[in-house]
């Protein structure tokens, strides 16, 4: 029987070989993907021209993602809609009622930011009566709406219906929405108030500061009509601000089937790094949705 002899050498060198391909094949699987794969499910920015063809003035849209500003990257995408810049932030939002969204910053407008014509006017009526309604955690708000962060937010952001105003501009996913800012009034406080506060904070939770959380278009009215929280917006005639009053923030229609790349990351208030507890669904939602494609529990 013959058998064949191999050098100790050689039979180094193969084993070395093995083990650098088998390393080479783990560490491609870790790696991201590369550029040439296309990312169109995933959020982008929007070309010049599809604003301008939804009412919006490109070269006025303030803190517009670039691609090398940590909340996007470049990265392409087949729809011809898109520029090559995708977004990464996410922010949580709840719908009009109590839904679970999530949602991306795109940069803010001021009134100048509408196009002269038809189309223009359609966008800034859709956005004054869809708002994104945003809660301060403290008076000073510098900074708030540039949504970089959420270290000035006391809870998520909520958002008013926009179905039923505009279909053509819901389907395209562009949405301007002014921004409207949510603060808790001395009334809250008062002795009177104190039933109701309880019955939110049992209903709710408590957001960043300890105070009740408002979760839905019905909480919002019914602490308006009771004069328990004051709503205020930024001038929309001061157009030389450094941030906006509307903000392009489209909702990801549907988060499924791998629309939060494994990139993605979520950005929401939180107590010493904590998820607040009655948030942290958005939290396990997102998790869910980035590594598995789907809701949890489904």
């Amino acid at each position: 029987m013959n058998t064949v002899r191999i050098h100790p050498r050689w039979a180094l060198s193969i084993s070395v070989l093995i083990i650098a391909i088998f390393a080479a094949a783990v560490a491609a699987q870790k790696m991201p993907p590369p550029l040439s794969w296309d990312t169109a499910i995933n959020p982008h920015d929007f070309t010049d021209e599809f604003y301008a063809s939804n009412g919006i003035i490109a070269k006025t849209i303030i803190g517009r993602r670039t691609g090398t500003d940590l909340l996007s990257v470049f990265s392409p995408s087949s729809n011809p809609n898109h520029t090559p810049v995708r977004v990464l932030v996410t922010f949580p939002a709840y719908g009009p009622s109590e839904e679970l969204l999530f949602w991306y910053p795109l940069g803010q407008l001021n009134d100048n930011g509408f196009t002269d014509d038809k189309m223009g006017v359609i966008a800034r009526e859709a956005a004054m009566a869809a708002p994104i309604y945003v809660f301060p955690v403290k008076t000073d708000t510098r900074g708030l709406v540039e949504f970089r962060s959420a270290s000035k937010m006391r809870q998520a952001a909520l958002f008013s219906p926009s179905e039923t105003y505009y279909p053509a501009l819901v389907e395209n996913a562009l949405i301007a929405r002014l921004i409207v800012e949510v603060r808790y009034t001395a009334k809250a406080f008062e002795k009177e108030s104190v039933e109701m506060m309880q019955y939110f904070l049992e209903k709710n939770g408590a957001g960043v500061d300890g105070l009740p959380i408002i979760r839905s278009m019905d909480d919002l009215t019914m602490l308006a009509k009771t004069e328990m929280v004051a709503v205020r917006t930024k001038s929309l005639w001061d157009d030389t601000a450094s941030t906006g009053a509307f903000a392009l923030a489209p909702v990801i229609a549907d988060p499924t089937v791998g629309a939060i790349a494994p990139d993605a990351f979520l950005l929401m208030p939180t107590i010493d790094g904590k998820p607040l507890p009655s948030e942290q669904m958005f939290a396990t939602q997102f998790g869910c949705l980035q590594k598995y494609g789907s809701w949890c529990g489904k």
